[in-house]
């Protein structure tokens, strides 16, 4: 298993909490070396693309998509969408890189998420919308939960909160 030695003692100590607190399963992603032929399910198999990871979690079983690999040129470039309830999106960051892990997609919002993604948190992210009047997320289900996130647009909201 991948060493966790190169992160910060608080990346550290947020890896060990989320998976001795809750149940669910870890699904590893890495920006920078992964693959989608890997499973996702150990730090030596990690997925290339987090929506991969997203598509594999299951609703209300709190898995976790634990993001590494990334660095300025390194971020995700796709549009995330998730349905699914009380998944958790974590960045861990080696100590040298004091930015997010950042998702800027081509073209549309960052992060969508849909009603049924009640419970979402993420830790150590930054969303960016692209073109025109996009959020940066989009928000229809009801609790999410950032911290040490940074949310921009390019002209529309950094955070579109949908419904009632």
């Amino acid at each position: 298993m991948r060493s966790l030695g190169g992160f910060s003692s608080l990346d550290r100590a947020l890896f060990q909490i989320s998976r001795d607190l809750w149940p669910g399963q870890n699904f590893y992603v890495d920006l920078l070396n992964g693959s989608a032929n890997n499973s996702g399910l150990t730090t030596n198999s990690p997925l290339k693309l987090i929506q991969s990871a997203f598509n594999l979690c299951r609703t209300a079983k709190h898995d976790r998509v634990i993001v590494f690999g990334y660095s300025g040129v390194n971020n995700s470039t796709e549009n995330l969408t998730l349905a699914k309830a009380d998944v958790s999106l974590i960045a861990l960051g080696p100590v040298s890189n004091a930015q997010y892990a950042t998702v800027v997609p081509a073209s549309g919002i960052a992060l969508d998420l849909q009603a049924g993604a009640h419970g979402f948190k993420t830790y150590g992210f930054s969303f960016v919308g692209a073109g025109g009047t996009n959020p940066a997320v989009q928000v229809a289900a009801d609790g999410p939960y950032f911290e040490k996130c940074d949310f921009r647009s390019g002209g529309g909201d950094g955070v579109l909160f949908l419904g009632t």
